[in-house]
């Protein structure tokens, strides 16, 4: 990541859920986003970082989000009906206005 870490270099994270089970080719580890916390805290620039608020680990590392989305996720069908209701975290970094 240090190629990219530069002023002008906006990072958009969307790591997979900690509990995300067979849904994501790749998983994380709790370790994993100790790690990114450690990389964004260092990024000079600008970042947009979107996790699930039903992994409470993520405060911990993360602290409280600047934003929570409250929603419900559609079944399988498609529809919103019995859906499950799906909070999401959003925590950014704008140091440099100037993109």
């Amino acid at each position: 990541m240090t190629v990219y870490n530069k002023p002008r270099v906006l990072l958009y994270l969307d790591p997979p859920y900690l509990n995300g089970g067979k849904v994501y080719r790749y998983s994380f580890k709790i370790e994993d986003f100790w790690d990114l916390k450690k990389k964004i805290d260092e990024h000079s620039g600008s970042y947009l970082l979107n996790l699930s608020m039903n992994d409470p680990e993520m405060i911990e590392i993360f602290g409280r989000p600047n934003k929570v989305t409250d929603h419900f996720r559609p079944t399988t069908k498609g529809t919103y009906e019995n859906g499950n209701r799906w909070r999401c975290g959003y925590w950014w970094k704008f140091p440099n206005k100037d993109f």
